[in-house]
């Protein structure tokens, strides 16, 4: 789905399991007057969810509305000029909605200038900057990890239950000549191959943008989105 728009919903879910929603809203064009914003966030379900397919829907979009209307006033404020007071002004307030729904999310932020990246995140979320085969983390899920292992795919932070402030991601980078930015949110379910076939789609278009839904059983979504003049 190529976006066209400037500014537009997308919206997926629920699952089969019931209670795994995703929503994100995106704007802008990546220039100084109006940069592009993103903002995601992606329901988890667990065993013990009883919620109501309505339900989870209306906690993610009440969550998502928090922290968009929580961004937009920490930029009225002027306070994106420091990106780490901007980003956990917005996910404390998204963390107020998401504390009352009895369950956990994960969430993310992403604004793009040009070719400078600022994007903070917690959970299941990872922003990468990608340059044909080579891919650079700019932010990590936070996962716990297993001593030898790596990774567990087991959350040690997330929006409403296990929040934590000083857990969040951050990243304020440059992206170089020929990078993409990626998004990736739910990332255990939505495979590199997935995004990078849509980066090698895309390698001839300047400041293009996609973002889709992948993940058929739950799901997760992936923006990519290169800087004007790649």
């Amino acid at each position: 789905m190529r976006i066209s728009t400037r500014s537009f919903a997308i919206r997926a879910g629920p699952s089969q399991d019931g209670g795994s929603v995703v929503r994100a809203t995106l704007a802008g064009s990546q220039s100084a007057v109006e940069p592009l914003k993103l903002a995601a966030v992606l329901r988890h379900a667990d065993l013990a969810d009883e919620s109501t397919a309505s339900e989870a829907a209306a906690d993610t979009e009440a969550v998502l509305y928090a922290l968009v209307s929580a961004a937009m006033d920490a930029e009225r404020g002027g306070t994106t000029a420091e990106p780490r007071r901007w980003a956990v002004t917005a996910l404390n307030k998204a963390q107020s909605v998401a504390a009352r729904c009895g369950t956990y999310f994960s969430g993310a932020l992403v604004v793009s200038i040009g070719q400078r990246v600022v994007a903070a995140t917690i959970g299941d979320v990872g922003v990468w900057a990608v340059h044909g085969a080579a891919t650079r983390a700019l932010t990590a899920p936070t996962e716990l990890a297993i001593p030898g292992q790596g990774p567990s795919g087991v959350l040690s932070a997330a929006l409403g239950v296990g929040y934590s402030e000083e857990k969040i991601q951050m990243c304020q980078v440059e992206l170089s000549r020929g990078e993409w930015g990626v998004l990736g949110v739910g990332c255990g379910l939505c495979a590199e191959e997935d995004w990078r076939g849509v980066v090698h789609g895309l390698a001839d278009a300047e400041g293009a943008l996609e973002c889709f839904i992948c993940g058929q059983e739950k799901p997760s979504l992936a923006a990519v989105f290169s800087p004007p003049g790649l």
